[in-house]
């Protein structure tokens, strides 16, 4: 009896996977974008840790690049830095340069955003040695929802934000950081919604490690991940077997059973290196290994390829530190061609 039920459970599981085969082989193939929209992200306390002048580095990108779009983060460990006490001077200030320049922002909010170690917790939030890995208590959970709600209040009439985005991969187990609780991060995405309806609402994902299933029931647009070579410590350099096809098929398949999504973006498409150590403690010739400007441009192109209309093309911090320190401009002068719509990276 058991080896009869054996039997029949692994036919149809064949069964399944045949029929879902099938199905992916037939979803039509896209047409390109009518046009692309580039942006980029920007981190401050990455900026400084390249050894930059961040509020130089930052005017460079919003005035030499050509992005129409840029992602900020509205870090809780910069902003309030004392309990109870919020500086905001310098993301308002962030925020009112890409205002002067027509530039729209997709302002971060949350424990989780982008740039190592993923989360970042004021001082004063936590302390100890697995401070950044245990779970939240329900008293944090509400010091949590209350800076973000006051970041919430602060922007919500600023026209310069075009868009929420809710923590960074929150469901990828990525960075130091505690594991997610589902039931408290609902909660986060009710606040933000509950003081803002009149903004789409963001919430990214692995493009590599994940289904978007997660992201695509509960946000307004999913923004995915695009990694080509990263490092592991498992296995050091890997280049993804991942064809242009897997995304627009995903794509297809995501906007099919979430029609309420009004968009799939690029959200950090890989143009700056992955290895072993963080930038600023690598060397050029290490660096070269995962982003060497032949794969700098192949990643653009890989990206169009795949079809992703809206591309947020992390690493500017970077081109502008290769540029200006290295004396290396080519990622630099590239990136603008490409989104100022001189170069097709074919």
């Amino acid at each position: 009896m058991l080896h009869y039920i054996f039997r029949i459970t692994i036919i149809t599981i064949a069964v399944t996977l045949a029929a879902l085969a099938a199905a992916i082989a037939v979803i039509p193939h896209p047409p390109k974008p009518d046009r692309f929209v580039y942006g980029t992200t920007f981190s401050k306390e990455f900026t400084e840790r390249l050894s930059l002048d961040w509020k130089k580095t930052y005017l460079a990108i919003l005035n030499d690049l050509g992005i129409t779009t840029i992602r900020l983060g509205a870090y809780w460990d910069d902003l309030e830095p004392e309990e109870g006490m919020f500086a905001f001077d310098d993301l308002d200030w962030q925020i009112a340069e890409a205002q002067k320049r027509g530039i729209g922002v997709m302002l971060a909010v949350g424990q989780k955003l982008p740039r190592w170690p993923e989360c970042h917790y004021p001082a004063w939030f936590r302390e100890g040695d697995d401070a950044y890995r245990r779970p939240l208590s329900g008293d944090e959970q509400e010091k949590l929802l209350r800076y973000m709600f006051v970041v919430l209040e602060r922007y919500r009439d600023n026209s310069a934000v075009t868009h929420w985005q809710v923590e960074n991969e929150p469901f990828l187990p990525f960075g130091i950081c505690p594991p997610l609780d589902e039931a408290f991060f609902d909660r986060q995405i009710a606040l933000v919604r509950s003081r803002d309806t009149s903004r789409p609402l963001v919430i990214s994902e692995s493009g590599e490690f994940s289904t978007w299933m997660g992201a695509a029931k509960r946000s307004d647009i999913l923004g995915s991940t695009l990694y080509r070579v990263v490092w592991w410590k498992s296995t050091g350099y890997v280049r993804y077997p991942i064809p242009e096809w897997f995304y627009w098929k995903k794509i297809w398949l995501i906007r099919a059973l979430y029609p309420h999504l009004k968009d799939l973006i690029a959200i950090e498409l890989q143009a700056e290196p992955w290895a072993h150590l963080q930038i600023y403690e690598n060397t050029i010739d290490e660096m070269m290994k995962s982003m060497h400007p032949a794969q700098f441009v192949e990643n653009l192109r890989f990206a169009r390829a795949a079809r992703f209309g809206t591309q947020y093309v992390w690493g500017a911090e970077w081109w502008y530190w290769m540029k200006e320190i290295h004396h290396q401009p080519y990622y630099w002068d590239y990136a603008g061609g490409v989104f100022r719509g001189e170069i097709d990276p074919q």
